[in-house]
């Protein structure tokens, strides 16, 4: 009997039938872990490509809210009325162009905080001007929002490359233009800055000249031995306040479509009003023009 009963357990321990199962289990899991793990692989993948998707249609909402402030511009250029071009950033409401695409206009100013220019040679010059917007040389003040500022100074920073030790001499030329109102009481004046960089930096140091917030001016700023990998101008007050850069056009505009937003931000010279008043009228650096676009 003992020997009946101990041979039928060790049948039913020796059954494969228990192990199967354990191994279809273990199986069935991994199955499941591999689908969830493509799954989420894919879902990323799609939510990915509707980003793009959505991408693009924010960027094209942005450009359209960009040719809307460059529209704006144009008209303001044309009757030197800039108040409307202007107020584009203060609406609050969100412009739509259809098919879920809006736009905001974060910026449309006719002042910049600086004026920056790149990979300047010795035989290529960066010119920036300082001139009203409208063309108007009656009655100059371009420190507009503050009319009591009487000292205001240009701060240039510049880099070469590799400039210490090799060329911390280098040397950059500074020329400007500038009259008084109604083109009178006109001066010429040229700087020369020398880079004298520190150790171990590319950035020459800073250099600081006074002008006067009530003439109009034209900079030009050319390197004498090396090429100048960047230069940023700004207008200070006595104070280091910064300025900013009179008649340096600013726009931002943030497009928006789904959940995507595209930001553009464009700046420009705002002297295409004055009729070439820097280009032919004073000075002659820039061709000659005889038929001004703006009258």
């Amino acid at each position: 009997m003992f020997n009946k009963y101990f041979s039928q357990k060790t049948k039913n321990i020796s059954d494969p039938s228990g192990m199967a199962l354990v191994t279809a289990l273990l199986i069935l899991s991994l199955i499941m872990v591999s689908s969830l793990a493509f799954a989420k692989i894919i879902m990323s993948e799609v939510r990915m490509s509707a980003n793009i998707i959505n991408s693009v249609g924010s960027f094209y909402a942005a450009n359209g809210g960009m040719e809307k402030a460059l529209h704006h511009l144009k008209y303001a250029y044309r009757f030197s009325y800039f108040d409307e071009f202007r107020a584009l950033e203060s609406q609050a409401e969100a412009f739509s162009i259809g098919a879920g695409q809006t736009f905001e206009i974060i910026e449309s100013q006719m002042k910049h905080e600086n004026f920056i220019a790149y990979n300047l040679t010795t035989t290529t010059a960066a010119y920036v001007d300082i001139i009203d917007p409208a063309g108007s040389v009656s009655g100059i003040d371009w420190v507009e929002e503050q009319p009591e500022v009487f000292q205001t100074k240009y701060h240039i920073i510049w880099q070469v490359k590799n400039c210490f030790p090799y060329h911390a001499s280098d040397r950059l030329e500074i020329n400007f233009n500038s009259f008084a109102q109604s083109f009178t009481d006109f001066e010429s004046r040229k700087d020369l800055a020398i880079c004298n960089c520190a150790f171990g930096s590319d950035q020459c140091q800073a250099v600081v000249y006074d002008i006067s917030p009530n003439r109009y001016y034209r900079f030009s700023f050319k390197p004498l031995n090396n090429p100048v990998e960047r230069l940023e101008m700004r207008i200070m007050d006595q104070d280091d306040n910064n300025l900013g850069i009179f008649s340096r056009t600013a726009m931002t505009v943030d497009g928006i479509y789904r959940n995507s937003r595209y930001r553009l931000k464009a700046v420009m010279p705002a002297i295409a009003p004055v009729s070439g008043v820097f280009s032919y009228v004073i000075f002659s650096e820039e061709p000659f023009i005889k038929d001004p676009i703006w009258q």
